[in-house]
């Protein structure tokens, strides 16, 4: 688990809500077949057998009819339904299906690359196949699919995005060493890195079901390093979902655009995503503020569920991390009795934490100015001052505990 201290989320959110408008798009001009393998008719064919002997039928629509979909037409809302049935069919076969999901993120690609007309349909399709790609990643054998991930890195070199080149290289290579050893137990901290690249490269449904397959890999392979793990995992997948939260939130609270609401793609994918593997988000086409706020309490409550397991396993040592994140969704929900009760329990978890003395005053500081602001707020100044009060005289503790322990450090160095 990071060690870095919880930070005041109100501080975060000022960053995000001033929200600039999208710059213009320009076509981006790139050769598919330098990217990739061309696509044969063996692999547009790919479900001609299998179908025979597993399915003994047709595919409602076939492959090639979604690339001709693709290049044809820019009426996406068609394309989509397609799709929805096209992953429908293929998803009862499990051997085939992530093999037909990079099929269609590479269809999407080529698609792209074919567009010479419309910038903003172009962008659509790369960030579709991007989607398809990763999809075929999650769906693969123990999430570990090196060619979808390497043309994913492709994609990012094509955007000139250096972020998203790093990240992804990295990746391939945590991939690649996990295959060459996957029984080992260095796997599980490959996986491990995995998640935090795709954290770091903002790539957060990715974080997810690496963490759910993170978790799955360690109860098969070290049961009792499960058992003491379990809660941080917990708190982990709540961490992504707070992620995507708390931009959306910022987004959403922006008093200036509230009619006009941009980059809802990163949204929209995420519960769409979410929706095709697990949960059931009524909300899918977020495109104003009622939707986007439907969206968010969703993604709220599946986020509290995690945070809430977190605190209930005995071995978790940050379980006052997971209350404040609990306590943040609750103001955004306008549920301060709620974030107020839940800042109670962190204070008294971080009391009991078995963490250093200056860094258990900085996690206490953090929730002591939360619950300062939550008071204020709801105009109840008697007790915001209270804990005003009690978060200066952590600081003071603070900045005495830092200048003793820079006295004890000059002692050891002159030594």
């Amino acid at each position: 688990m990071e060690s870095h201290v919880i930070k005041n989320k109100q501080s975060d959110n000022k960053k995000t809500t001033s929200h600039k408008k999208p710059r213009p798009k320009a076509l981006i001009d790139f050769n598919f077949s330098a990217l990739t393998m061309p696509l044969t008719k063996e692999m547009l064919d790919l479900e001609t057998e299998r179908v025979k002997s597993f399915f003994k039928k047709k595919p409602p629509v076939l492959l090639m009819d979604l690339s001709s979909s693709m290049k044809q037409s820019r009426k996406t809302s068609d394309l989509e339904q397609k799709l929805s049935v096209c992953t429908g069919f293929y998803r009862k076969d499990s051997d085939v299906f992530f093999k037909v999901l990079e099929v269609i993120g590479l269809l999407f690609l080529d698609a792209a690359s074919h567009e010479k007309q419309d910038a903003g349909y172009q962008q659509y399709l790369i960030y579709q196949s991007l989607d398809f790609l990763s999809l075929s990643v999650q769906y693969a054998p123990q999430c570990l699919n090196i060619s979808a991930e390497r043309m994913m890195l492709n994609i990012h070199r094509v955007l000139r995005d250096p972020l998203g080149e790093n990240i992804g290289s990295q990746i391939v290579h945590q991939m690649e060493k996990i295959l060459s050893k996957p029984q080992d137990l260095q796997s599980i901290e490959g996986r491990d890195q995995i998640i935090r690249l795709c954290l770091k490269g903002h790539r957060y449904y990715d974080a997810l079901y690496h963490i759910q397959e993170y978790e799955r890999v360690m109860k098969l392979k070290s049961r009792s390093m499960y058992l003491i793990k379990s809660g941080e995992i917990q708190y982990r997948k709540a961490h992504v979902f707070q992620q995507i939260i708390d931009f959306y939130v910022g987004v959403f609270l922006n008093k200036k655009e509230r009619a006009e609401i941009h980059d809802m793609a990163k949204l929209q994918s995420f519960i769409r995503r979410l929706n095709m593997h697990e949960s059931n988000i009524s909300v899918e086409n977020v495109s104003d503020t009622l939707s986007v706020h439907k969206a968010l309490v969703s993604l709220i409550n599946i986020a509290n569920n995690y945070y809430q397991d977190a605190t209930n396993d005995l071995k978790f040592v940050y379980k006052h991390r997971a209350y404040y994140g609990m306590a943040h969704n609750y103001v955004f929900l306008d549920k301060p009795g709620q974030a107020i009760t839940s800042l109670k329990s962190g204070l008294k978890e971080v009391d009991k934490a078995r963490l250093y003395m200056l860094e258990k005053m900085k996690e206490k500081l953090v929730l002591v100015e939360y619950m300062a602001h939550v008071f204020t707020d709801h105009g109840q100044s008697q007790q915001a001052a209270e804990y005003k009060n009690n978060a200066n005289q952590i600081r003071k503790m603070i900045f005495d505990l830092e200048q003793k322990n820079k006295k004890e450090k000059a002692v050891r160095v002159a030594v």
